[in-house]
């Protein structure tokens, strides 16, 4: 066994305290438990593994994608076990923290400025991986094994542990990064059961899904400044807005009430998730809300700054 063996099945926990004076029940996929603390583990694991068996990937060649810090970090674990390099395009701005575990799991990595954004970032890893004969592209936004895998994975998970509680899914929750969570996990969701509300989360202040501007936000690892591909709108119910105040407020309230540490994305998925227990058609329902990465990585943001 390694450590990508240790990859998934995390706990879901009932958020009780959270919960107390609101009309439904609010419950988190807890993906901090993965080896690098965030849900992205998943991703990263179950596809260069699927790239390697397809025969994508042989001998030395190398793995290129354009990501965020929360990607780069778990492809930097995977490719460092199975012996790949790894060449991560992304904004100088991800939390140093990130930036220090990316290089000392021995990726490489190509910085763009912040103001040029995911969709720069993108453009220059298809270039590099053009250039490169032995490289294989990973291709977050685009890739089918992402969705594929969460809802395989994921998503089944979330309803089995629902099962051994004896409760039914109301309403599944998460913030869009490349979309593969969303659309993976709703798909599984809405099969066995049609009538699950599936909501999507995006940063305010870059509201493209909602057919916005792309805009800066303080929301690390979603909210890119276009649709992906991996999106799948039909899967989704609605989409919700939220700000990076609110979301810091939220992630600050996870710890101070039930002491789970975690990253700026959850605590706007918490945030959406409170909009929607406090209406009257959501009272006594169970709504659960991805819990996308750990909080320590943002030592450095405004997360833990005072005030």
């Amino acid at each position: 066994m390694n450590v990508l063996e240790e990859t998934g099945h995390t706990p879901l926990l009932r958020l009780e305290r959270l919960s107390a004076k609101l009309g439904a029940h609010i419950w988190l996929k807890d993906e901090t438990r993965n080896p690098t603390g965030s849900i992205k583990d998943r991703v990263a694991c179950y596809c260069v593994r699927r790239a390697k068996e397809r025969g994508d990937i042989t001998g030395k060649k190398a793995v290129i994608e354009a990501c965020s810090g929360t990607l780069g970090v778990s492809l930097a674990m995977t490719c460092a076990v199975l012996g790949y390099h790894l060449y991560v395009v992304m904004t100088t701005d991800i939390p140093r923290a990130q930036l220090a575990q990316i290089e000392r799991y021995g990726a490489v990595m190509y910085p763009i400025d912040p103001g040029s954004g995911m969709a720069e970032a993108v453009r220059k890893a298809r270039l590099e991986n053009e250039d490169n004969w032995h490289s294989w592209y990973f291709n977050q936004f685009e890739n089918p094994d992402c969705v594929e895998l969460h809802r395989m994975t994921t998503g089944p998970e979330i309803a089995a542990d629902m099962e051994r509680e004896g409760l039914r899914i109301d309403a599944f929750i998460d913030a869009v990064a490349s979309g593969a969570t969303i659309s993976g996990v709703g798909a599984y969701l809405k099969e066995r059961d049609p009538s699950v509300f599936v909501r999507a989360v995006e940063p305010a202040e870059s509201p493209v899904l909602s057919g916005g501007s792309p805009g800066r936000h303080g929301i690390y690892g979603v909210g890119f400044g276009f649709v992906p591909a991996n999106f799948h709108r039909g899967v989704v119910d609605d989409i919700y807005k939220v700000e990076t105040g609110n979301a810091i407020r939220e992630a600050r309230r996870l710890m101070r009430m039930e002491g789970l540490a975690c990253g700026i994305s959850t605590g706007a998925n918490i945030a959406a998730a409170m909009e929607l227990a406090r209406r009257p058609e959501f009272r006594g329902k169970h709504i659960v809300v991805m819990g996308r990465d750990a909080a320590l990585p943002f030592l450095t943001t405004p997360l833990f700054s005072r005030g």
